[in-house]
């Protein structure tokens, strides 16, 4: 089910290290459908391989195709409700976690996100980063594989295959962190002699990041997905004053949304949007580039980094919430802010898409970044 389960709905698989950016077709996949009656371990990506060649409308054909007859039926090719787990986690050498939310709407909201040391053969200084689906879209990319011909040729065998600290293989963007969706902790990335661990903590994937990040006593990210909503919270203990900087490739337009304050960006793209929103931390947002400095990298068109960068307070612990929103519109009245216990909250109409039909709700936001829902219906 391997397969199945890194295919995100958007179409796309988690492609971590050297990965490449999408699923091959794989005709083993329908013998252990058959097989072990795991009809979900053929996707709809290899559905519709299937059925374009059978169509005539392609020339790739694997020569393995012939065998997919032997185990193809109607309940391998026909729309199917999924049996995969909404959280998975995958331990050994490279563990990675999947975090997905209703899982019968095939738009559903996927994150996925990776432990595991960067000294691993092919490894990347990844660890803790992650990709994101939503609107069956892919909002948060890892950038793959880098082409290593030219790079060896820059910086020589040494540089590139060397795993130590200071090796110059972390300084390409691709494998290092800086070019990932994790976090750099007082302008320095990974050390490729930690191994971070995952664990599952309910409907949520925890990943232990201290042994990768010496400069700080800890580091611990969670990811979660809702039906509506994703969440990454980050949780630094570092000395005080220490830069966090957070990051994210995305080929979305960025633009900032004045009534909903500095803490939010909207992400648009096909027609869709996102809302991310830092819900703790006392930074700023920023577009950075994901190009590389160096002509033997590749580049990366259409790509940019959403960052947000924030610093340690005197407590020495900075928590660092990042949410992302599917909601449709969010507005936030001037006149409505009131007190709900020992918080300020803001009071909201929100308009929420879900299934066929869209409902207006009455919500609370509170500065501690709860979202508190009244169970009623709001009359238009």
């Amino acid at each position: 089910l391997y397969p199945a389960l890194v295919t995100g709905p958007s179409g796309s698989w988690f492609n971590y290290s050297a990965s490449p950016g999408s699923p091959g077709r794989s005709s083993a996949a329908w013998w252990y459908a058959r097989r072990l009656a795991m009809t979900e371990a053929v996707t709809e990506g290899e559905v519709a391989a299937f059925k374009e060649i059978c169509a005539g409308k392609t020339k790739e054909i694997p020569r393995t195709l012939p065998f997919i007859l032997f185990w193809v039926g109607e309940d391998l090719v026909k729309p199917k409700q999924s049996a995969l787990p909404d959280v998975w986690v995958g331990q050994g050498e490279m563990p990675i976690g999947i975090v997905a939310a209703d899982r019968s709407n095939r738009v559903h909201s996927y994150l996925a996100i990776k432990g595991g040391s960067p000294s691993y053969n092919h490894g990347h200084a990844d660890a803790g980063s992650f990709v994101l689906d939503m609107h069956g879209l892919r909002w948060a990319f890892d950038l793959g594989a880098e082409k290593y011909g030219k790079v060896e040729a820059a910086i020589g065998g040494s540089g590139l295959w060397s795993p130590e600290p200071d090796s110059k293989r972390w300084s390409v963007f691709r494998l290092g962190t800086q070019g990932h969706n994790t976090l750099m902790i007082g302008g320095k990335g990974q050390d490729p002699r930690g191994f971070a661990t995952l664990t599952r903590d309910g409907d949520a994937v925890v990943a232990d990041l201290t042994s990768v990040y010496p400069q700080a006593r800890k580091v611990v990210r969670r990811a979660s997905v809702g039906r509506l909503d994703a969440q990454v919270v980050d949780t630094i203990e570092a000395a005080p004053g220490t830069e966090v900087r957070w990051a994210m490739n995305t080929d979305a337009e960025i633009g900032g949304d004045p009534d909903l304050g500095g803490t939010t960006v909207t992400c648009a793209k096909a027609g869709k949007r996102i809302q991310v929103t830092a819900v703790s931390g006392d930074g700023v947002w920023s577009v950075g580039s994901a190009q590389p400095e160096n002509a033997w990298e590749q580049p990366n068109p259409g790509m940019k980094q959403l960052i947000y960068k924030a610093k340690v307070p005197k407590s020495g612990r900075l928590v660092l919430t990042v949410r992302f929103s599917t909601w449709n519109a969010i507005q936030v009245p001037s006149g409505y802010l009131r007190r709900s216990g020992n918080s300020l909250t803001s009071r909201m109409i929100l308009t929420v898409s879900g299934g066929n039909a869209e409902e207006r709700k009455e919500l609370f936001w509170a500065l501690d970044g709860s979202w508190i829902m009244v169970g009623r219906r709001i009359n238009d």
